[in-house]
């Protein structure tokens, strides 16, 4: 049962969809209302959360079956993705506004999470 949440989780590409999903909705939520900010990692969400480092790792391993730096890098890629729809923004403008510091380091991210460079989205 553990395996099945965990993929469908991990299909709906982090979105979280039904009731029982309150604790992911309120991760995103938070890792939305920070998505610019890049220095906002692991500690800051717990302490937003409420709840230790390591409770939050072991909810988000449980549920979506991924550590909590990547379901927020996870948030942050699929943020860029559809940033990047909008022909009027380049890909360093989207790096900065989904939290990367490096625009080359965003292109390595989203092309092993997608499996396109963040320029072929645009086709």
């Amino acid at each position: 049962m553990r395996r099945q949440l965990q993929q469908k989780y991990q299909s709906a590409n982090g979105h979280a969809r039904e009731p029982e999903d309150a604790f992911l909705r309120k991760v995103r939520q938070i890792v939305e209302a920070n998505l610019e900010e890049p220095d906002f990692g692991v500690e800051q969400l717990s302490r937003e959360i409420g709840i230790s480092r390591v409770q939050v790792h072991r909810k988000l391993k449980a549920l979506a079956d991924v550590s909590t730096s990547q379901y927020i890098r996870i948030i942050r890629l699929n943020k860029a993705y559809e940033l990047l729809k909008d022909p009027e923004l380049n890909i360093s403008e989207v790096a900065y506004q989904v939290g990367f510091k490096d625009p080359s380091h965003f292109s390595r991210a989203f092309s092993q999470q997608f499996g396109m460079a963040p320029n072929e989205t645009r086709n």
